[in-house]
């Protein structure tokens, strides 16, 4: 189907996310490469982008869910996909079918899978993760000696990998600390003979900003997609771009008040274009946390004091053919007004890109892999 008939899309530039998955083993050197394709690759389309980094030579797989493992392999993906997270054991008799590399954080579970596997009669590969800080899932490091061991004592279980999942990893002191202990527990395992080929931790943070953590294996997912949250010297390129076409143009008298509840009242006589993007395709829903400081909840306040007035920097805001403009009035469900007052030469039909966080991008909204009729510079992914 063509871009044409589409009003609104999320724009995936497949040579971009090429073009990272080169600099990212440029970067890694020899260290294996698994591409974390979990929450449907993070937007971006997990059939899509796993037959994408499997044709630039990626052999492993991460997802958090078993429908994310089932998903992929009714795609026909063959190439091995770990389960980064624990699964019920309802969940293991088609999760041996489907071939999948199991995470185990716990003894009980250990036979239960043996005796699936063995009824299938298929050897399934089986990580660790050891929690060193993390607390969600994971074994407590005094206890991996005996899982691992556990593990190996099976005759359809391959103990292949040991592991664990950094909490920050953009702090570099509370990182080494995670992997110094992950490490007491990697040779304590491998001091008792049992011998565990792949060892893993490095996130896709960890990967850009501590090279020491990169192991036998990184699992890297965001930097794929051309996003990083500390500086770096991969040469990286945004692969994700939501868009949307202005499907009206709306000229308004100064004083008017715009959109639902009559919120926001312009100033001067107005331009507004309007998309077809709301809050129902995540468009200004921002993740909401407990402030971890005073300093960032005054930061906070701070800034939600400069939107009341109006400094556009802090305000949220669209691109069109190269000129930013703001955000105007309250979003609605599908339709958002943009300001473009300031601009003569934006028309109906040009096409906006806007800021979004991607997890919170509606799932419904198509993802086109061509570039659109009109290629709009720019981004904000």
């Amino acid at each position: 189907m063509s871009d044409t008939n589409y009003n609104s899309w999320i724009y995936i530039d497949k040579a971009a996310i090429r073009h990272n998955i080169k600099e990212v083993r440029k970067y890694i050197g020899s260290t294996r490469l698994l591409g974390v394709v979990k929450a449907d690759a993070y937007g971006h389309g997990a059939v899509a982008m796993a037959h994408l980094m499997l044709e630039e030579g990626i052999n492993y797989l991460g997802v958090s869910l078993p429908q994310e493992v089932y998903e992929l392999r009714q795609a026909g993906i063959g190439v091995p996909i770990l389960l980064m997270s624990t699964a019920l054991a309802d969940n293991f008799p088609q999760l041996v079918a489907a071939g999948c590399t199991l995470t185990i954080n716990n003894v009980s579970d250990v036979k239960y899978l043996q005796d699936v596997a063995a009824s299938c009669k298929r050897t399934i590969r089986v990580h660790i993760n050891v929690n060193t800080g993390m607390y969600r899932y994971g074994v407590n490091p005094d206890k991996a000696l005996e899982l691992a061991a556990e593990i190996a004592g099976q005759s359809y279980l391959e103990l292949e990998g040991l592991y664990t999942h950094f909490s920050k990893a953009e702090n570099r002191a509370t990182t080494r600390r995670q992997l110094e202990q992950f490490m007491r527990v990697a040779r304590e395992i491998q001091n008792s003979g049992i011998n565990i080929p792949l060892l893993h931790c490095a996130n896709s943070t960890a990967t850009a900003y501590l090279p020491e953590t990169h192991l036998d294996m990184v699992r890297v997912g965001t930097l794929l997609f051309g996003q990083c949250r500390v500086p770096t010297r991969i040469n990286l390129r945004p692969g994700w771009h939501l868009q949307a076409r202005i499907v009206n143009i709306v000229d308004v008298p100064q004083g008017a008040a715009i959109g639902y509840g009559g919120s926001y009242r312009v100033r001067r006589n107005s331009r507004l274009a309007i998309v077809q993007l709301g809050f129902a395709d995540g468009i200004s829903m921002w993740p909401v946390h407990r402030k971890s400081s005073l300093v960032e909840l005054l930061k906070d306040l701070a800034k939600s004091i400069l939107r009341f007035l109006g400094v556009k920097r802090v305000i949220e805001t669209a691109l069109i053919n190269g000129h930013q403009v703001s955000y105007i009035g309250k979003v609605g469900m599908q339709h958002l007004a943009l300001d473009i007052t300031d601009f003569n030469d934006i028309s109906k039909n040009d096409i906006a890109t806007l800021r979004i966080l991607q997890a919170a991008a509606n799932s419904r909204l198509p993802r086109l892999y061509k570039l659109p009729s009109k290629k709009q510079e720019g981004n904000y992914a």
